[in-house]
């Protein structure tokens, strides 16, 4: 089983460095004389940075195989790395932008719900997230990620191609592809998310009243048997609501608050 760290930093790399990589390297080929645009900067940077020169000597007298060439090879994979960074966490801040106003908007209507109510199951799925954890919805989340970032980045693409002299209208169809491709499988995870939360909506509004129902329970031990013989009321009502949930399976229950006969003290029939 992966330890906490190599999940972590393989979630980096599938949903940062790799959408980030593919806008860096549709940007080589946009503009292909940035790169030497690039290197002719290095040797600046790279004088800014050891402008003394009694540091130099002493650098090499230290390590005589290291040489100026050397340094600037180090410094411009520095910077192609800092620069790929960069372009992933963009691309992650423009991608959840348009999962807010796209993604969050298309789930609901294709499971036949409002907005309200897929985002009452989101907020409970985060409550529930520290109790209920499962290997496959986190796989799915990395692959919507990755998925939904590579379509902003093959968006970016097509704008930097359009935007080059060198526009190359077979490049411009390919990645016009991709990113089709990308959205697609994008939007049928992120479907199958909210289908998920859609059909466990039920037994987590149930185990929250049974939640309530045992800590009231406790309390009302000592009470006399009409508040016993109410909370008996409450887990009858609890046991239906979970036969109609695994009965009907994507069940959709009423999220208006507490079943009914609770406040108003009615006895179930």
């Amino acid at each position: 089983m992966k330890s906490l760290g190599e999940s972590f930093g393989f979630d980096i790399l599938l949903t940062v460095f790799l959408p980030g990589l593919a806008v860096f390297l549709g940007m080589m080929v946009a503009f292909p004389d940035l790169p030497a645009r690039i290197r002719a900067d290095i040797p600046a940077v790279s004088s800014l940075v050891s402008e003394d020169g009694a540091s130099v000597s002493k650098d090499k007298v230290s390590n005589p195989k290291s040489s100026p060439a050397g340094d600037k090879e180090w410094l411009q994979i520095f910077a192609a790395l800092a620069l790929i960074s960069l372009l992933g966490a963009s691309v992650a801040a423009i991608n959840s932008v348009c999962e807010t106003f796209f993604y969050d908007w298309i789930t609901p209507i294709l499971l036949g719900i409002d907005g309200d109510t897929f985002q009452s199951h989101w907020d409970e799925y985060l409550y529930r997230l520290a109790k209920e954890s499962s290997s496959y919805i986190d796989r799915i989340v990395n692959w919507f990620l990755f998925e939904s970032r590579m379509a902003v980045a093959m968006v970016v693409i097509i704008v930097m191609e359009l935007l080059s002299v060198r526009t190359s209208s077979t490049l411009t169809i390919i990645f016009g592809v991709a990113f089709i491709a990308f959205a697609l499988v994008a939007m049928m995870h992120h479907y199958e998310l909210g289908k998920y939360r859609l059909t466990r909506a039920a037994d987590w509004q149930a185990m929250r009243l049974a939640d309530v129902a045992t800590a009231n329970r406790q309390v009302a031990e000592a009470a006399g048997p009409a508040l016993i013989e109410r909370l008996n009321v409450v887990e009858r009502q609890v046991k239906a609501m979970r036969k109609r949930a695994r009965r009907n399976h994507v069940g959709r229950p009423s999220f208006d608050g507490m079943p009914r006969g609770i406040h108003a003290g009615q006895t179930a029939n």
